[in-house]
């Protein structure tokens, strides 16, 4: 498996755009290559990575940062760490089932904690996905109120202090809960295969870090991005 990783993406709200002068945007770097994932694991492979998250602190044995990586939906409760010059796996962290299962993990991103240590970071997993909601235009979904749309935030822990395969401590999880039954939302159920994380602060009045936007897909099209 093979990714690629170029970061160009710079929002700005409407609403700030009397800012956007202040606002310093991500720039391209010139890249000639690519990574392989290594997806064999002892336990279960990576068969289908539906999300990959670089670590802004945390360096590999290569001297890179390590990127995590989660298998799409009944893929089980694991998250992967890889050296991102080398794609060699290095360890996986295993989910306790009692915090969350994966019903369809579709999207990963890694910044700060936000209220809960806006200089820690955290990892933020989307168990997001509904491919019957997009199917049917959000008349219908695979979930039911104990398995609601949900993303875990986990406090990035330092993988060189664990044993591969060893569950995480219960103390670095959360789970938000949440849905799409708010009047402004077209449909009662989504599918949602992306989210990012606000790294400055440009979205709130407060300038404050840490809030997640996730990019949730109306309609039966692809093109039906909001």
């Amino acid at each position: 498996m093979q990714f690629t990783i170029l970061h160009l993406l710079c929002i700005i709200p409407a609403w700030r755009l009397v800012d956007a002068r202040d606002l310093v945007c991500p720039r391209p770097i010139a890249f000639d290559n690519s990574t392989r994932i290594e997806s064999a694991d002892p336990v279960k492979s990576f068969g289908e990575i539906s999300g990959l998250a670089i670590s802004p602190k945390i360096q590999a044995p290569s001297g890179e940062r390590i990127v995590y990586g989660i298998n799409d939906g009944g893929g089980g409760n694991r998250l992967g760490v890889f050296d991102s010059e080398t794609g060699k796996r290095l360890l996986t962290y295993r989910i306790p089932e009692s915090i969350i299962t994966n019903i369809d993990w579709e999207t990963l991103t890694i910044g700060s904690c936000g209220s809960t240590g806006v200089n820690s970071t955290c990892i933020y997993v989307g168990d997001t996905g509904d491919n019957p909601a997009r199917i049917s235009g959000g008349r219908s979904s695979r979930r039911s109120t104990r398995t609601s749309y949900r993303i875990l935030k986990i406090k990035e822990p330092n993988y060189k202090n664990y044993p591969d395969n060893v569950e995480i401590k219960m103390s670095r999880f959360s789970v938000l809960t949440y849905n799409y039954l708010d009047s402004t939302s077209p449909t009662k159920y989504c599918d949602c295969e992306a989210m990012f994380l606000d790294h400055t602060g440009c979205g709130n009045d407060d300038d404050s870090v840490g809030d997640l936007y996730i990019v949730p897909k109306w309609g039966r099209s692809t093109s039906n991005i909001n």
